[in-house]
């Protein structure tokens, strides 16, 4: 009896053991793998200007402005913005309940303090989007008064959609935040639970956030791969379930069909260009820059170079921003003879028979740099730009790096030649052009200073009225392509590739994040 009794026993527990285990089993996290396409430069987003890094972490610190899938801004951490007649002062309520993932409520003095310790670090592109903030006033724990030195009729909707609020308790005593490894607590749906640089970061859901319901993924890991063939095998082989970069038409086509994965696609805001070091002699000579714009071949880029995924441009305003290309200004047209002649005609010759150019005794001969973690058909897309340039008699010479030297020669530095890249997103172009080509701007790296042009930009920045920004910007543009500071080339379409059988709920908003873009990420579930 007792050998029976203690068999009973021990079938009970086994019982139990296995009924736990399924409840453990039932009740585990989802956790979705996401593909990063290079390693973040550092997840301290207020320091630098890196899209994987921002990426990552808007689903952490959620920029306050966010973007419809139709393209419209939005509060998305604030219950209401609001300005006075001339744009010189902006109100800002926070939601109720917004709390950082340690406990802690987020109020208004973090927006203060953010602003305060950007400024006084001059970090990356910040003091371009509130260096025109002279004085705060934070009226309660969730309202914050902005009082501007100059009207910007786009200020919050243009930083709140670019600048992330920092918890102010960590970064006060920071004396150095080039050097700060940020703790990764988070307002947003997520905070950094762990992240081994190069390999991977992994997020949990914030327990304490209210701006969405429950039911979405409780774990994130981001991995790393360099190549985008070993992406589309992770993909395949289910060691990820969603790109987190677009991914280029030769991927998307290892796709089509799949009952198990779906492409969304969405228009890009922003662009690729090239840009011309002011601090290159040659190429302050706009002569140069014309003949080297003539030699730009936008529909082989589309066509091959991209293989069909972009549509070409001609200003530095996306064919999305309807009202604002309707002028339709133009660059040169593709003319590598007429770009020949033209540089003859300026005294720039082949003295030495071998193809390229030199005016007294300088070639026109440039090293171009640009990314080599750029999956996009950059290869393909920077060499069709040499070919052409050398019909003229200019010499392109191929430089890639990696983004960190780009960041450092480039967009930090201002120290290199010829640059090709693509913006992830131009926005409020009626004012956010300013941040990028305006006088002494952090992002005008090819520091192209034009006073008029200058003064058009920050003409459209104080006028309240949309219509009269239209014809100010028209102007601009009009300016633009007789200087010609930057070339730009086409607007891409980007498309990302997710697991549609493992989860659902998948949406894509324009702009750098698409379906990873925490106003309609929250929505995914697993099935």
């Amino acid at each position: 009896m007792k050998k029976l009794i203690a068999l009973c026993l021990a079938l009970s527990m086994v019982l139990l053991v296995g009924v736990g285990a399924v409840q453990a089993q039932s009740e585990a996290p989802a956790r979705l793998n996401v593909g990063l396409s290079r390693t973040p430069l550092a997840l301290n987003v207020w320091t630098h200007n890196d899209m994987t890094a921002s990426i990552i972490m808007d689903l952490v610190i959620p920029h306050p402005v966010q973007v419809t899938p139709d393209g419209k801004k939005y509060p998305y951490i604030a219950e209401s913005v609001t300005s006075n007649d001339t744009a010189t002062e902006f109100t800002v309520t926070l939601k109720e309940g917004l709390t950082w993932s340690d406990g802690v409520p987020m109020t208004a003095e973090d927006l203060k303090f953010t602003v305060e310790y950007c400024l006084a670090h001059s970090l990356s592109y910040v003091p371009s989007m509130y260096g025109a903030v002279e004085s705060m006033d934070v009226v309660d724990d969730r309202t914050i008064v902005y009082h501007l030195s100059a009207p910007n009729v786009n200020f919050f909707n243009s930083a709140g959609y670019w600048v992330s609020i920092m918890p102010k308790r960590e970064f006060e005593g920071v004396s150095d935040p080039m050097e700060h490894t940020y703790s990764g607590i988070g307002y947003g749906p997520y905070y950094v639970a762990e992240y081994v640089m190069g390999e991977y970061v992994f997020l949990k859901k914030n327990p304490y956030f209210t701006l969405a319901d429950s039911g979405y993924v409780d774990e994130i890991v981001f991995r790393i791969y360099n190549d985008e063939n070993a992406m589309v095998l992770a993909l395949k082989n289910g060691e990820v379930d969603c790109s987190a970069i677009m991914m280029s038409v030769a991927a998307q086509n290892q796709f089509t069909g799949s009952p198990d994965f779906s492409m969304l696609s969405s228009q890009s805001l922003g662009y690729s260009f090239l840009t011309a070091s002011q601090k290159v002699p040659l190429l302050t000579d706009v002569t140069v820059r014309k003949a080297l714009a003539m030699t730009v071949d936008r529909d082989a880029l589309c066509v091959v170079g991209y293989q069909g995924g972009a549509v070409p441009m001609q200003t530095p305003i996306s064919p999305v921003w309807k009202d604002f290309v309707q002028s339709n200004q133009q660059q040169p047209a593709f003319d590598p003879d007429g770009a020949a002649a033209l540089l003859e005609a300026a005294g720039y010759v082949d003295a030495n028979g071998d193809g390229i150019r030199e005016k007294d005794g300088q070639p026109l001969s440039f090293a171009l740099t640009y990314s080599n973690a750029d999956s996009n058909n950059v290869d393909a897309v920077v060499e069709i730009l040499r070919a052409n340039a050398l019909l003229a008699g200019i010499e392109i010479r191929l430089a890639p790096v990696d983004t960190t030297a780009f960041t450092a020669n480039v967009t930090a530095g201002h120290t290199y030649e010829l640059s090709y890249q693509m913006w992830g997103t131009i926005d409020d172009v009626d004012t956010l052009l300013h941040v990028v080509y305006g006088i002494g701007q952090p992002l005008n790296y090819m520091e192209y200073n034009n006073e008029e042009m200058d003064a058009l930009l920050l003409a459209a920045m104080s006028n309240p009225v949309y219509e009269e920004r239209i014809k100010i910007i028209d102007e601009w543009q009009k300016l633009f392509v007789e200087n010609l500071p930057s070339i730009n080339l086409f607007v891409a379409t980007n498309t990302y590739v997710v697991n549609s059988a493992k989860f659902e709920g998948w949406s894509i908003v324009p702009g750098n994040y698409g379906p990873l873009s925490v106003g309609v990420f929250t929505g995914v579930r697993a099935k």
